[in-house]
């Protein structure tokens, strides 16, 4: 049991890890780190941040190429749509799905078939 709870945070940990290459440069990740976005974001879903954080409260959620601040909500009306689909409040933070039907707004991908994330 503990063991699937340390994997998952053992990764997390790995992937943080800075690249080799960088160590021979005084700069640190995050000074080169860019948010390039591509087509036009929604401000209320914008990318997280080079430190994977987001203002006013928001969650980030990520992968290596993609992520999105999922604004804070106590219900759904809380939730601002993106690109014309409904945005549902899960665990206090807005989540926008989406499937082949339900396609993401230009600028954003569907993570998995599951859920829309800026593209970075």
């Amino acid at each position: 049991m503990r063991l699937t709870l340390l994997l998952p945070a053992l990764l997390l940990a790995l992937a943080c890890k800075s690249d080799p290459g960088d160590e021979a440069s005084e700069s640190t990740g995050a000074a080169n780190c860019t948010v390039a976005v591509v087509g036009d974001l929604d401000p209320n879903y914008p990318p997280c941040d080079c430190d994977y954080k987001c203002a006013d409260g928001a969650v980030c959620s990520f992968t290596a190429m993609s992520s999105i601040c999922e604004p804070e909500c106590t219900d759904d009306i809380d939730c601002p749509a993106l690109g014309g689909l409904t945005a549902t409040c899960n665990g206090g933070h807005c989540f926008v799905s989406c499937n082949v039907q339900k396609p993401c707004p230009s600028g954003y991908v569907c993570l998995e078939n599951i859920e829309c994330q800026a593209e970075r």
